[in-house]
């Protein structure tokens, strides 16, 4: 449905026997060397520059064991009509993505994350998930630089192109200073009336669920399970 090509910031150009590292904040491609003192550490390669062998940065940050850095991470699916919508997290460029599969013809749109026409930038995407409810398609997702939950509401004819988006929880306490980890495992309940939401509060240990009145001004208000239900801990 998707693919895209291996990440290199030195665009594939080092030979053998060469790394790509940072080299005064510029990715380049420079011969492996040997005798660095003190000895590199683990995210480090020893290189040879003019003035002697030293100890570089790798172009990329080093890749983390829980999010990869790939194409296709948190992936969901719904049907609009008899066609699969799959929305899902491009690690490498931080965006939230779909594909839409019709017969043998995928079409694929970034939905939030790349900074264009008019949607957010930075790492946007992660835990995507995807509903129809009524006649639109529902996306809850989160924004991981900004610690908050989004969501995207259109036709599928809007996915990529227009829509509306919302915010679900700015990952804030009265308070409390600073901003919340929330929004890991977000999932929307299929086949409901109005969209609902659950999700992680990281921070609180807790459980949240947010529901929306699809007013043209409202948010949706998120509350932990604990306070809907009467729930503790």
């Amino acid at each position: 449905m998707d693919a895209r090509p291996l990440l290199d910031p030195c665009g594939g150009t080092c030979a053998a026997g060469n790394a790509c590292v940072l080299n005064s904040g510029a990715p380049q491609c420079l011969p492996e060397g040997s005798g660095c003192a003190p000895s590199c550490n683990t995210s480090e390669t020893c290189v040879q520059l003019a003035a002697g062998p030293v100890c570089a940065p790798p172009a990329l940050p080093p890749e983390s064991p829980e999010v990869p850095r790939a194409r296709g991470l948190f992936s969901s699916i719904t049907l609009d009509g008899a066609a699969p919508v799959v929305a899902y997290y491009d690690a490498i460029d931080g965006d939230l993505r779909v594909a839409r599969v019709d017969a043998n013809f995928v079409t694929t749109a970034v939905v939030d994350g790349d900074g264009q026409a008019g949607r957010r930038n930075g790492d946007v995407g992660r835990f995507a998930s995807i509903a129809r409810i009524g006649a639109n398609l529902t996306i809850v997702y989160e924004d991981f630089g900004r610690h908050e939950v989004r969501s995207w509401q259109g036709a599928a004819s809007d996915l990529g192109v227009g829509g509306s988006y919302a915010l679900v929880d700015r990952g804030q306490e009265a308070g409390r200073s600073g901003k919340l980890f929330v929004g890991a495992g977000a999932r929307l309940a299929q086949g409901h009336d109005a969209p609902v939401a659950v999700y992680q509060d990281a921070s609180n240990l807790n459980l949240k669920l947010a529901s929306f009145d699809g007013t043209p001004a409202g948010h949706a208000e998120a509350r932990s399970l604990r306070d809907v239900f009467g729930w503790s801990r």
